[in-house]
C-alpha cells in the first residue's frame, strides 16, 4: 500500500459514475458506489461518506485521512483513501433514490476509500491467530497515539481481510481537539486516566489483556511522522479541509514521539495489569 512520504504519492481522485447501496450499519451511512479514475479511466468499486451527512464535516474528513495516512505510514493495514468528486450530473442520475438530497449536498470532493470485498467480522475473545495478536498490539497502541476512542466493542472499525487487520473510520480521532486546551493532558505520553479508560474500551483490549507485549519496534517507526509526513499531509489535503487543528495534532502527536520510550513502557504495564 502506498505511502504519503513516497516520492511520487499523490492522492487518487475518481469521479462517481453509479450509486449501488448504503452500508446502514454505519454511523455515517457510508456508501458503495462506481467512480472512474481520473487519469486511468479505469472504473470501480469505492466507499464514499458523502458530506451531506451532518456528521461529515471539513475536520471530520481531514481527521479520516491522517488517520489512514498516519496508520499507512507505520505499516499498519488500512484501506487507501482516495478523493471522490461528485458532480452534479452524477446528482441528477439519483433522482427518485431517497439520498438524493444527500448527493445535492456533497458536490464536489468528498472523501472516501477503496472499496475491498471478502471482508470479515472478528467475533470472539479468543479468536485471533498469533500472527493477528501482533497485529492487535500495533492496532491497539496506533489507537492510543492519535487518540481514538472509537474502535470499541458496539462500533471495532476493524475488519479482517484474508488473514490480516484492517482499520478504517478515524473520523473521531484526535479527540483531544474537542477538549479545553487547559483540560488536555500536557503529557501525553503518560496515561492518565482518559488514556486508561480509552484502553479498557477499545475492543481489541480483552483479546491482549494481562499478555506481555512488547511494541518497541513499532513506537519507533512513530519517528517516520517527520516534517516531510506533515508538509506532505497539508499539501495533500484540499484547502478547505485544512484548519489549525493539523498543527495541534502535529505538535501533540510530537509530544508522545519525543517521549516514545515512557509510552511504550506505560503501555506495556497497562496491557499487562
Amino acid at each position: 500500500m502506498p505511502k504519503i512520504t513516497d516520492e511520487n504519492y499523490q492522492i487518487k481522485t475518481v469521479h462517481a459514475t453509479e450509486w449501488h447501496d448504503v452500508f446502514s450499519s454505519g454511523t455515517t451511512e457510508p456508501m458503495l458506489i462506481w467512480a472512474m479514475d481520473a487519469e486511468s479511466g479505469e472504473r470501480d468499486s469505492y466507499v464514499i461518506k458523502p458530506f451531506g451527512h451532518p456528521r461529515i464535516y471539513p475536520q471530520a474528513v481531514m481527521k479520516e485521512c491522517l488517520g489512514a495516512w498516519i496508520a499507512l505510514e507505520l505499516r499498519l493495514n488500512a484501506f487507501e483513501p482516495v478523493y471522490i468528486d461528485v458532480s452534479t450530473d452524477f446528482v441528477e442520475t439519483l433522482r427518485g433514490n431517497q439520498y438524493y438530497k444527500r448527493f445535492i449536498e456533497s458536490v464536489g470532493v468528498n472523501f472516501g476509500t477503496r472499496y475491498v470485498p471478502g471482508t470479515t467480522q472478528i467475533v470472539g475473545k479468543n479468536c485471533l491467530t498469533n500472527i493477528q495478536s501482533s497485529q492487535a498490539e500495533k492496532v491497539t497502541s496506533f489507537d492510543l497515539f492519535i487518540s481514538n476512542g472509537d474502535r470499541r466493542k458496539e462500533k471495532p472499525n476493524l475488519v479482517l481481510v484474508q488473514n490480516d487487520l484492517f482499520v478504517f473510520d478515524h473520523e473521531l480521532a484526535f479527540d483531544f481537539l474537542m477538549m479545553l486546551s487547559f483540560t488536555r493532558n500536557p503529557r501525553p505520553w503518560e496515561l492518565g486516566d482518559w488514556e486508561l479508560k480509552m484502553l479498557r474500551n477499545h475492543f481489541l483490549y480483552p483479546k491482549i489483556q494481562g499478555t506481555q507485549v512488547d511494541v518497541t519496534d513499532f513506537i519507533e517507526r512513530f519517528t517516520q511522522l517527520d516534517d516531510k509526513f506533515w508538509a506532505k499531509a497539508s499539501e495533500q489535503l484540499p484547502a478547505n479541509w485544512r484548519s489549525d487543528d493539523l498543527t495541534t495534532i502535529k505538535n501533540h502527536l510530537a509530544l508522545i514521539v519525543e517521549n516514545r520510550t515512557i509510552f511504550a513502557q506505560q503501555l506495556a504495564q497497562a496491557i499487562l495489569a
